[in-house]
């Protein structure tokens, strides 16, 4: 199986012919794939803009008077990935907070935008991957974070913005998901188990507790 994220031309290779056959190809998915011979003779494949992995199945035909062969490829599309924060908490006296986002997948270079928010409770600036949030007044709105390629790729994200306030607090599961220059709180959820709170090398970790 091939895996393709974004585009792909391949070269088909014809024998024992009596002459040239014309080459055709179709896919069964074209919402996925779209398949096509470009003018060199070769198999193009351009992905489409998905929220999900696809498998898709190309066929190849080679035809000449009443000869007609055919040949398949099954191919595994992937789809394109935003990854950002779910959410963002600040004060309304905070300083402008930096986010970064990663993207995979795509087939060119990328371009973020941001719309759909509130521009009275925050407003937001992108400069290439970096997003930055200023708070402008205590409310609560959403970010739509839109990742394109001027192609066919494009992928949404929803961020829920709240200015308090309060210390509010994220939980954070992957390290992607922090700032630069932002605070962390870290908690224990093992009851059966304390842990180390120095910074000497030879007693970093963990230990049992008991009652």
């Amino acid at each position: 199986m091939l895996t393709l994220a974004t585009r792909e031309d391949i070269t088909i290779t014809t024998e024992n012919w009596s002459g040239t056959p014309t080459i055709t190809a179709s896919s069964n998915n074209t919402n996925a794939l779209q398949a096509s011979i470009n003018a060199s003779g070769k198999l193009k494949l351009v992905t489409q803009a998905l929220e999900e992995d696809a498998d898709v199945t190309v066929t190849v035909t080679a035809t000449l008077n009443a000869r007609v062969e055919t040949d398949s490829i099954d191919i595994k599309v992937k789809a394109p990935v935003l990854t950002f924060v779910d959410s963002i908490s600040m004060k309304p006296s905070q300083e402008p907070a930096v986010y970064t986002a990663v993207t995979a997948n795509f087939a060119n270079d990328v371009e973020l935008e941001a719309d759909d928010y509130d521009n009275t409770v925050i407003s937001v600036t992108i400069d290439g991957m970096n997003v930055t949030v200023s708070p402008l007044k205590i409310g609560t709105t959403s970010i739509s974070l839109r990742a394109f390629d001027g192609d066919s790729r494009m992928v949404r994200k929803a961020i829920d913005v709240t200015i308090a306030n309060v210390d509010t607090y994220t939980l954070v599961t992957d390290v992607a998901n922090l700032a630069d220059g932002g605070q962390i709180i870290i908690s224990n959820g093992d009851t059966t188990k304390a842990m180390s709170t120095t910074q000497n090398s030879n007693n970093r970790g963990i230990a049992n507790t008991s009652a």
